[in-house]
């Protein structure tokens, strides 16, 4: 079971920027650029030392991924890695950079929704390849079209966006292009029993405010899961675990999917 994911620490952006509807409808290309620029203001004036140094004081713990991550890739030989819903693209700036230095050839194309996201990530890592998509409708296969064969797709927090059928079809649609490798860093999974009534409970709460039309700023962005929940929807699109990563506090579900 879904339970749908709210969030009101933008408030006062979506009021701002008169976005309506942000109740039912995910996050748009426009709203995504309004909070990058909300989180990175002067975003155009900013030098790569600065983006990270600001994207760091946010997510610092992030980083603590790169080293298993790493070990993994370069155990299976993965070489090409398609990023989805990359945005800032840091943690693949740090991963690329990584990698040279382990001595693996390692080569990312990163992908997002918002034009902003893929024009500043191009000026500011130029050893990453930017392309824009939508994974909740646009087909991997395009993004091989234009960059060749890739070993795996990897997701830092983004796949949650997405509801069980956009889900499905964007599992099928990696198994059409011959990916051998999904390796999902999960946002949004709800890990117990505890976390699950307390997100029904919000979630009721929520739609509830919705229906009485008062959103007061509120946000949609995502769905919450259980881990047994995004297991069943890997197996039934056709991938079976292989590996995990533990002990990230960031992401409580970091596992591999291997194409059956």
């Amino acid at each position: 079971m879904t339970v749908r994911i709210y969030t009101e620490h933008h408030a006062e952006l979506i009021k701002e920027k008169g976005y309506s509807n942000t109740v039912s409808k995910r996050v748009d290309a426009s709203l995504a650029e309004a909070l990058l620029r909300k989180t990175y203001p002067n975003i155009e004036e900013l030098n790569v030392a600065q983006y990270i140094v600001a994207y760091l004081k946010a997510n610092l713990l992030k980083i603590n991924i790169l080293e298993s991550l790493l070990s993994f890739l370069k155990d299976k030989n993965i070489k090409r890695i398609i990023s989805i819903g990359s945005g800032e693209a840091v943690l693949e700036y740090f991963l690329i950079e990584y990698a040279k230095i382990e001595k693996l050839d390692l080569k990312i194309y990163c992908t997002d929704l918002s034009d902003l996201h893929v024009r500043t990530s191009n000026r500011f890592f130029p050893e990453l390849v930017f392309l824009k998509f939508d994974f909740t409708k646009d087909s991997v296969l395009n993004i091989i079209e234009k960059c060749g064969d890739v070993d795996a797709v990897i997701s830092f927090g983004s796949f949650y966006v997405m509801n069980d059928c956009e889900f499905n079809r964007f599992l099928v649609d990696v198994s059409d292009a011959k990916i051998q490798y999904i390796l999902d860093y999960h946002a949004g999974c709800i890990m117990d029993e505890q976390e699950y009534l307390g997100a029904v409970g919000n979630d009721a709460l929520i739609e509830q405010i919705h229906k009485d039309k008062q959103e007061r700023g509120i946000m949609f962005h995502g769905y919450a899961r259980m881990p047994i929940h995004l297991c069943n929807l890997y197996l039934n699109a056709g991938w079976c675990e292989c590996s995990q990563f533990t002990g990230l506090e960031n992401y409580k579900f970091a596992k591999v999917f291997k194409r059956q």
